[in-house]
């Protein structure tokens, strides 16, 4: 699971800076609940789910073929989701919206006065992005490492025990793990290419297009913004 932190890369009107009398809104508009959810809630679940599967390992681990292995990839699990819930409190110091930080002052309708404050907020969403980002690898690790974890505790000491049934649920967690690995790797580095995700492959036949739709499904990118047209103009959106 990925999750890019808010912000316009584009600046344009509205963009912080000294002389600024607007704030830039995030990107996309819903990147504080977004990031919330995150680092206050799924981060949370899956530490303590880590955690579980810890204490459930030290009980089986005579009928694990890997307890030890077992552990120390739970461990690491638990430590970097616990780390998203620290990145997302620092961060939510600085998820702050213009309203919320006029609100603080009696002269807030004083041009000066908010010239500074969109200033700070500006600086605020730059720092709200570097933790908001940090959060986002932890989570990303953590998740891949509690995958890991989980698919060496199904693996049994006694190798009769390894049923189809048994081999086929250790093959989706690997699969799950290969997508989240490649989540990763995109996550730092995304081609050009990948914003035109929505668009069919011309000319090549369904089983063509199934592994660039494997990936596309392992690691979504944004989905496109729709052009903007002329104010007036018959047809598609306004420009804002």
């Amino acid at each position: 699971m990925t999750i890019a932190p808010g912000g316009s890369d584009s600046g344009g009107s509205g963009s912080g800076g000294s002389g600024s009398d607007s704030a830039t809104p995030p990107n996309p508009y819903g990147a504080y609940p977004a990031a919330e959810g995150l680092g206050g809630v799924a981060a949370p679940l899956l530490a303590a789910a880590a955690a579980t599967l810890l204490g459930l390992v030290l009980q089986i681990e005579a009928s694990l073929r890997w307890p030890g292995l077992a552990l120390l990839l739970l461990a690491v699990a638990t430590v970097l989701m616990l780390r998203v819930v620290q990145c997302n409190a620092r961060a939510r110091g600085y998820a702050v919206t213009p309203g919320e930080a006029l609100a603080w002052y009696p002269d807030a309708d004083d041009p000066e006065r908010r010239r500074v404050v969109f200033a700070e907020l500006e600086r605020h969403r730059a720092a709200w992005r570097f933790w908001i980002g940090s959060a986002r690898r932890h989570y990303n690790l953590g998740v891949l490492f509690l995958l890991l974890g989980t698919m060496v505790t199904m693996v049994p000491a006694d190798s009769a025990a390894l049923t189809p049934a048994r081999w086929l649920a250790i093959g989706v967690i690997g699969l799950g793990c290969a997508a989240e690995v490649l989540a990763v790797l995109l996550d730092r580095r995304r081609p050009a290419w990948w914003s035109r995700w929505w668009a069919v492959e011309p000319g090549l036949r369904w089983y063509a297009r199934l592994p660039a739709r494997a990936v596309r499904w392992a690691a979504p990118p944004d989905p496109p913004v729709p052009p903007a047209r002329p104010a007036g103009s018959a047809g598609g959106p306004l420009v804002p």
